[in-house]
């Protein structure tokens, strides 16, 4: 017997299969441009590796990701080869090399060597209310060069959000999250500064987090003029703390450091020595260069919040 409440679950059905489809759609499209990117550029093998969050920490979610897009880019594959990644995996755990999102030109290449590819995608993800952004870069493993990027923003569904775990909190909220998983209240609400640009290039805190070995800062950098540049960031960049401690040469991860335009690049500062747990605030001086010294450019963003963890 056919009654009100079955037609109305048959209904939901329908409408869930549609919302899948439809964003299986939007991700094919997503792995078919890039496809198109990399067969134009005459590559003929290419691997794609854990996506991360913003730190460069593989995920469940981006492993989940990474192997849904590797699967779409094989599909789209005219001309070139998709590495199988439980091989690659199998590959890199041998040789011991970890594969992220924040993976620096020597290891580029290094990877490129060891797994025989000419190409790697690697992603990184910054989740929100209602979705996942996701940001894509292929690289040359040769030259650790931009070879194409794209962005896309993952619906968060209930499937999306139960991969993404408690570990990984929701952006503009670094320190607040951190603390609601301890349990605990930060001492003063968490508002991060305003982005700061300069040279056409937008500076976007991400906060910082002290892990008590650590302090790592986070960015995000856009290029907003209407051309590709290389941007560099010098022995120059430093950390000062709200107590007034400085932090000189920091290590700094940022990829292939190609910007093309309007879209995102993930940089991290990690400080070489302890910052006090009773910090709550970092300034940043950044020192760049764009275009292989072309022009040099500094700016300092101040009261980045850091949380404890």
């Amino acid at each position: 017997m056919i009654t009100d409440r079955s037609i109305r679950l048959a209904m939901l059905f329908v409408i869930a299969l549609t919302t899948i489809a439809l964003n299986a759609q939007d991700f094919h499209a997503v792995s078919s441009e890039i496809a198109q990117r990399i067969l134009a550029s005459g590559r003929k093998t290419v691997a794609v590796t854990d996506f991360t969050d913003l730190e460069g920490r593989p995920t469940q979610l981006g492993r989940y990701l990474a192997e849904e897009f590797s699967t779409s880019l094989l599909s789209n594959a005219k001309g070139f080869e998709v590495i199988d990644r439980t091989h690659l995996g199998s590959i890199l755990q041998e040789h011991k090399l970890a594969t992220t999102g924040l993976i620096d030109p020597t290891t580029i290449r290094r990877l490129g060597q060891i797994a025989g590819v000419e190409t790697i995608v690697t992603g990184t993800m910054t989740p929100f209310e209602e979705y996942v952004h996701l940001t894509l870069k292929v690289l040359d493993t040769e030259t650790a060069q931009l070879v194409a990027a794209t962005t896309y923003d993952v619906p968060k569904t209930k499937t999306i959000s139960d991969l993404i775990g408690p570990e990984e909190p929701v952006a503009s909220s670094v320190a607040s999250s951190t603390n609601e998983q301890k349990g605990t209240q930060p001492d003063t609400p968490t508002k991060m500064p305003p982005a700061v640009s300069s040279d056409e290039i937008s500076f976007t805190p991400k906060g910082c987090r002290n892990t008590g070995s650590s302090t790592t800062c986070f960015f995000s950098i856009t290029n907003k003029s209407e051309a590709a540049h290389h941007v560099a960031f010098e022995w120059m960049t430093f950390l000062v703390d709200d107590q007034g401690n400085q932090f000189q040469m920091p290590r700094i991860t940022f990829g292939s450091g190609d910007l093309i335009p309007d879209v995102a690049m993930n940089l991290s500062i990690e400080t070489q020595g302890n910052v006090p747990s009773s910090s709550r605030e970092m300034n940043a001086s950044l020192s760049y260069q764009i275009d292989w010294g072309r022009k040099e450019g500094k700016v300092m963003i101040r009261s980045i919040p850091i949380s404890q963890r």
